[in-house]
């Protein structure tokens, strides 16, 4: 029979376990691993009551893109370098020769960047996104509903309004989500209109996770978990219906 010593030995050992898993899964950090890849959706939209205008000319190559895959190459201290391959309507593709790199601390990155793709895992409400961009921060983290489950992400939420350089009266609002625990980019909403006499002029663009080799619930933790949770009270269980060896020693306690 299990001494009371062995019994609590083991329960103590489960509980550190327990609170060095919690530890590990709270810390900021990468949240990802070399290899790993995300494929986005793009969609971009513009109309406009005024014949003469037009889209901005880089979002004129936007406009014939239908997907983003984003792979991971290679991960250094906080930088993570990976390949980016942009998916045409027509059925070609571009990669951008020799990859992109981000550093998800500083947030020193290629310059053809626009949203951030990844950036430090369990960030708070509050926390600055890159420290070298300290006006960046956190809006809040709210609960994101997928197929495979609720998530928490991390939202950024930006919007200014004002004149137009030709006199009109505009807005400029944009949403960025990233997975909590990860740090990986789920979208990015991008919303400007403006409005110049009697013209009214809309420009969207929008970009949504779709399909990655990471869960978007990694089953192995909530599992592990669960299994920790049963194993600790079952021990815990078994100890209780046992205390008739020990009655003299833990009476007290026991009742």
């Amino acid at each position: 029979m299990i001494s009371l010593k062995n019994k609590m030995t083991f329960v103590y050992t489960l509980v550190l376990s327990f609170l060095l898993l919690i530890s590990i899964v709270n810390a900021q950090g990468i949240g990802v691993s070399e290899g790993d890849w995300f494929r986005y959706s793009v969609e971009y939209s513009f109309e406009s009551d005024d014949e003469n205008e037009e889209p901005q000319r880089q979002y004129e190559v936007v406009e014939r893109i239908d997907e983003v895959e984003v792979i991971i190459h290679n991960i250094s201290g906080s930088k993570i370098s990976y390949y980016c391959i942009t998916y045409y309507e027509n059925g070609s593709q571009i990669a951008v020769p020799g990859g992109l790199y981000l550093d998800v601390e500083t947030g020193e990155r290629d310059a053809t960047i626009i949203a951030p793709f990844f950036i430090q895992s369990n960030l708070d409400s509050g926390d600055v996104i890159f420290s070298d961009e300290s006006y960046v921060k956190i809006n809040q983290t709210v609960d994101c509903t997928y197929p495979e489950g609720s998530r928490e992400t991390n939202l950024v939420h930006f919007f200014d309004s004002g004149e137009t350089p030709d006199g009109g009266h505009g807005y400029i609002e944009g949403k960025f989500f990233w997975d909590k625990e990860t740090g990986v980019l789920i979208e990015y909403d991008y919303n400007y209109e403006f409005t110049v006499g009697d013209n009214l002029t809309k420009e969207r663009f929008n970009s949504k996770l779709i399909e990655s080799n990471v869960p978007a619930i990694p089953e192995f933790q909530e599992w592990f978990l669960i299994f920790l949770f049963v194993t600790g009270t079952l021990s815990i269980i078994i100890i209780k219906k046992r205390p008739y060896r020990f009655r003299h020693n833990v009476h007290t306690t026991m009742r």
